[in-house]
Order: C-alpha cells, then sequence, then structure tokens
C-alpha cells in the first residue's frame, strides 16, 4: 500500500502532464492514468471529491487521481490571482491615448 506522500507526489506528476486533468466543468474532471491505457471520473460532491478507480471505490483511499484534481485546481486558482484584465478604452487613441480623435475621409 503507498503511503499519502506518495500518493500525493502521484499526483502531482499527473497535474502536471500536459492534457491529463480535463475539466468538464466545475464539478466534473477526466484524469488520465499514469499509464496513458485508462481515464477515470472524478467528480467533487457536497462531501469531498469521488473517484471511479477501483482503489477510491472499494477501498475508499483518497487515491492519486483525486491529488491531480486538487493539484489542478489549486493552479487554476493561482493563475486566476495573478491574471490582470485591463479594460480597453475604445474612446482614445489606442497608440497616444489622446482622446482627440478625428475619423479621415
Amino acid at each position: 500500500m503507498k503511503t499519502i506522500i506518495q500518493l500525493k507526489q502521484q499526483g502531482q506528476l499527473i497535474a502536471q502532464a500536459e492534457g491529463s486533468v480535463k475539466r468538464l466543468d466545475d464539478k466534473n474532471y477526466v484524469v488520465t492514468s499514469q499509464s496513458g491505457n485508462d481515464s477515470y471520473n472524478v467528480q467533487l460532491t457536497e462531501l469531498g471529491f469521488i473517484c471511479s478507480c477501483a482503489d477510491h471505490v472499494y477501498r475508499g483511499v483518497k487515491y492519486k487521481h483525486i491529488h491531480a484534481v486538487e493539484f489542478s485546481f489549486a493552479i487554476r486558482e493561482q493563475v486566476k490571482n495573478e491574471i490582470i484584465i485591463v479594460p480597453i478604452d475604445s474612446l482614445s487613441c489606442r497608440y497616444y491615448g489622446s482622446a482627440n480623435i478625428v475619423k479621415k475621409l
């Protein structure tokens, strides 16, 4: 049986692999297995994440697929906090910033 630290590390590796964690919506994810042969559904419920993998279904273990979704979620939240969207001012010149715009005919 793998330790919690090993499962978290494997989850982090899965989350870092491009395209391994696909968000379907805010509560549903598809996680590709590390071997790349299978994929598992991970769903956010009122009680936390549940996974369709056998380790979670039969043993109730918070397995690496859930950890991968949690890492992916944390990365997405961090990016949201770092992105700054500057509003576009269509009433001033985009090159010089002047509001005195004259349309040439």
